[in-house]
């Protein structure tokens, strides 16, 4: 029984502990713990979050720095708001790792105001370009040839624009607006006025995926040294101790021999 009893503790005692924080987003209000989400990750299981969003993932094998692939976190009515930081996640030593929700209505909501903006943004862009050129033809400055040539390229941009701007929406529809940067404003703000392009501009120059990034690699660094030095304190003690062991068997032989 208690050889049984020492495994089970060198078990717990060998897991790596991840502590997590579900939440749900609430657009410009505070977030607010959500309860029944599963959160079920690669080497440590499945695990349903408490009424206070609270999640303990047990790492079998992993350790702090480590990855962490997310194979399902679901909840009916509900999609991963936060995804970015999830591509992101590596098993922190301290600190609770925020996976943020949002129903699946509300996030559709968003997306489609975003859609409709930029769609009417392109849509007044090209009748503009149109009537440019028509009022060029009917000036007799342009042949039929060519104006049917830059009508098509008008067409063909203004299709490319709308395939190119889904991804974008779904960037801009993820901004934590509860949580807004000076830049992050100002991209929403552009957005809303129209102006798309100024928009994914102000949004690209602020490299928001490099700078979440630069600040997991910082925390692996942090993490990285602090188990150097843990490592080098653990080596300095066991040397002290085999020291100390040396000594205290040479004392005895001298007491031996004394007698």
């Amino acid at each position: 029984m208690c050889i049984l009893m020492h495994f089970v503790f060198l078990d717990n005692h060998a897991q790596c502990l991840q502590e997590c924080v579900v939440l749900e987003y609430n657009e410009t209000e505070k977030k607010s713990p959500l309860g029944g989400v599963e959160v079920l990750v690669i080497n440590a299981g499945s695990t349903v979050s408490d009424a206070n969003g609270k999640v303990t993932l047990r790492f079998r094998t992993h350790k702090p720095g480590d990855r962490v692939t997310v194979r399902r976190i679901e909840k009916n009515g509900y999609e991963i708001f936060n995804k970015e930081a999830l591509t992101q996640w590596n098993i922190m030593r301290d600190g609770v790792f925020k996976i943020v929700m949002c129903r699946s209505d509300k996030f559709k909501r968003i997306r489609d105001n975003y859609l409709t903006i930029s769609s009417a943004s392109y849509a007044k862009q090209r009748k503009a370009e149109e009537a440019k050129i028509q009022i060029l033809k009917k000036e007799g400055k342009m042949v039929q040839a060519e104006y049917e040539k830059e009508m098509a390229r008008i067409e063909e941009e203004y299709e490319q624009r709308l395939m190119n701007i889904d991804a974008y929406i779904d960037r801009f529809a993820r901004i934590d607006l509860s949580d807004l940067s000076d830049e992050e404003s100002k991209a929403i703000r552009l957005f809303q006025e129209g102006d798309i392009d100024g928009a994914i501009k102000v949004y690209e120059d602020m490299k928001l995926e490099e700078k979440y990034k630069q600040t997991v690699d910082n925390r692996n660094t942090a993490t990285q040294a602090k188990d150097s030095v843990n490592v080098l304190i653990r080596l300095h003690e066991e040397k002290r101790d085999t020291i100390s062991s040396t000594i205290q068997r040479r004392d005895n032989m001298r007491k031996q021999i004394g007698k």
